[in-house]
Formats: C-alpha cells, structure tokens, sequence
C-alpha cells in the first residue's frame, strides 16, 4: 500500500460485498473518506412532457460535466435557451415553444434534457466531482466504508483516507469475513471476528 494517512499500524480489508474496513483507529474519532472513481450524483423527477431540468447549485459549482444515460455534456458547450413550457390540452401534455436542442441550459445555468420519459426519476452525475463522506470510528477503533447502491466500491475505485493523496484501491485489499463491534464492559469494546480471519487481522 502506498504511502497514506491511515495509521501505520493499521489493518485495512473488505468483505464479499466490497465493503471496506479500515481498523486500528481512535475510538469515536472523525475522517473524511474520499471514493475517487465514484462520481456525485443527483436524482430529479421529469415534468409530464418529458423534460428533465438539473437545477443550478452551489453544491456542484465546480462541475464542468454532466451525464445522463452515459451521455456527457460539457456544461461551456451546451446552447443557451428558453425552456418551453408544459401545455395540458384534454389531459394530454404537449411543449410548447421548446428549443430543438435535446440539451441545453438557461441563463442561469439550470439544464435541461428533453425526451425523456414522461414523470420519470433521471439519475445526473458528474464524472469529475467524487463522492466523499465523513465517517466516525466505533467504540472498537474501525470504521465500515459500504458499498451501496447510489455509490458503489468497485475493484478499481481508489479510496483516499483524511489527507491522503495516493489512496488504495479496493481491488488490492484481501477479502475477510467482516468484523462487528461487542461491547465487553461498560469500558471497553472489542472487535469480534472469525478464528479463522484472526491471522489475516494480524491477531
């Protein structure tokens, strides 16, 4: 492993799931986990003519990318428009006065995505901004970095530990069956796991 921010001594695995575990940390104490390789995502509900519109926000200034259905677009190159507006003439839903560009932004900066299913969930991301999290040690000294549905470990995603700049890549830990934290007194709390995993945590 490269040179890192996690402590020397410290036992990194993850489990069946990708899920990582980085252990021999202080009790209770805070870090930021960065998952390069994961991007940011927003999730945004299409009007009933089919038009997605990814608001401008502050959150995400630093973008200069978006995709959708794996199509990017680059934000400085998008045509700036009008959108139309979302017409109900006997229950049926038509654009009105729309732009003929499928994407585009308006003057400040929302964007826009027309033909997409009607009511639909649209899932935006953005290729370059990574999802990072704070996350809190346990009373046994480790902390659990999931793998989830909207922000997945992958074999190659890179995780970069408080001020890390290299980081490890989840596909070069050894797999372990993964730990839980038992509570042994009103004091002290112990890292549970299995006899045969003990050798692989250096126990």
């Amino acid at each position: 492993m490269a040179a890192s921010a996690i402590p020397a001594k410290a036992e990194t695995r993850k489990d069946a799931l990708n899920n990582v575990y980085i252990n021999e940390l202080v009790p209770g104490s805070v870090h930021n986990i960065s998952l390069d390789g994961t991007p940011r995502t927003r999730t945004v509900t299409a009007n009933r003519c089919g038009v997605a519109k990814l608001s401008a926000s502050l959150s995400y200034s630093a973008a200069t990318q978006i995709s959708l259905a794996s199509v990017v677009s680059d934000l400085s190159t998008l045509p700036v428009a009008s959108p139309g507006s979302c017409s109900s003439v006997a229950g049926v839903y038509t654009l009105v006065d729309a732009p003929t560009a499928t994407r585009f932004k308006d003057a400040i900066g929302a964007v826009y995505v027309q033909g997409v299913p009607a009511s639909s969930e649209q899932v935006f991301s953005y290729p370059e901004l990574f999802v990072s999290r704070k996350i809190t040690a346990n009373a046994c000294g480790y902390v659990k970095v999931s793998s989830t549905i909207s922000s997945p470990l992958t074999g190659a995603t890179v995780i970069k530990f408080d001020n890390d700049p290299i980081g490890f890549t989840v596909g070069d830990l050894s797999t372990t069956i993964a730990p839980s934290c038992k509570k042994i007194s009103e004091t002290q709390s112990v890292m549970m796991i299995s006899i045969t995993d003990k050798r692989n945590w250096g126990s």
